[in-house]
């Protein structure tokens, strides 16, 4: 019986020897559940600020992108602004040149301008006191041609009054032609005949 009893109480004893082996292996299950446990929870809170960086970096990426893009535009708009601004800074100096040239020949016109202006106002007083001076012998030359025709035609009348008295006292013992009859009437007809032709070609 004492034996029997210290069978058992050896089995008793024993017992716990045989289940020691199994105890860590529990807890290393307990631990690894709640490690898988305790990351099903923890990853998405961690899963959505990295989520959100990486959204956040990516959109600062494409700014910058953007932002370089821009960049190297401005750039090559300044070089092409720089390019045209010397471009036409050398259209600027050769538009000035022109325009000065212009102004020195413009000046040069006016100088001859007033020079043919003056010429002209000497030379058209000139002609002008030509004019003058021939209207002038002409009113004097038609005054004499007047005279003249008036004279003829009072030597004709003077002439004409000799013939007529020598036709009515009769034949006079001088010669035919002592009283210059016919040369006052040849004269007169000259006078009347040169009186004529002037205002004629007048």
């Amino acid at each position: 019986m004492q034996k029997g009893h210290d069978l058992t109480g050896n089995q008793h004893l024993s017992s716990p020897d045989i289940t020691s082996p199994q105890q860590p292996q529990a807890r290393r299950q307990s631990a690894t559940t709640r490690f898988a446990l305790l990351g099903i929870f923890i990853l998405p809170f961690a899963f959505v600020p990295y989520a959100f960086m990486r959204r956040r970096v990516s959109v600062l990426q494409q700014r910058l992108d953007d932002l370089t893009t821009t960049t190297s535009e401005l750039q090559r708009s300044t070089r092409t602004l720089a390019l045209q601004s010397s471009h036409r800074k050398d259209e600027l100096a050769r538009a000035r040149l022109l325009l000065e040239a212009e102004r020195k020949e413009v000046d040069e016109l006016r100088c001859d301008l007033k020079a043919t202006r003056d010429e002209y106002a000497i030379e058209s007083a000139a002609i002008q006191s030509h004019l003058h001076k021939l209207l002038e012998e002409s009113k004097v030359t038609k005054t004499r041609l007047t005279v003249l025709s008036h004279l003829g035609v009072s030597l004709a009348d003077i002439a004409a009054f000799m013939h007529e008295n020598k036709l009515r006292h009769g034949p006079s013992p001088l010669k035919a032609d002592d009283y210059g009859v016919e040369r006052l009437r040849a004269l007169a007809m000259q006078i009347q005949k040169a009186a004529f032709t002037t205002d004629k070609d007048s």
